[in-house]
């Protein structure tokens, strides 16, 4: 069963932690991995590219915002 989130997304039930978030065109969700490390999933919109970063702590969403405007791809 998905949760309702207030941006209207739709998270996948998880017996792990999770977190979702939206920044400019970008859906970036937030896994804690069974090893311990936390996968991030960062989407654009319409089925563009996906790219994939891991961290070994919860990244805050500043954290994130900063990571995603020091890329190329961004």
């Amino acid at each position: 069963m998905a949760i309702e989130t207030p941006l209207e997304l739709k998270l996948e039930a998880s017996k792990r932690p999770r977190d979702e978030y939206i920044h400019n065109l970008w859906r970036i969700q937030i896994d804690l991995h069974p090893d311990g490390y936390w996968t991030w999933m960062i989407e654009t919109e319409n089925n563009g590219p996906v790219y994939f970063h891991n961290t070994d702590s919860r990244p805050t969403y500043g954290e994130i915002q900063k990571w995603i405007a020091d890329q190329s791809w961004s």
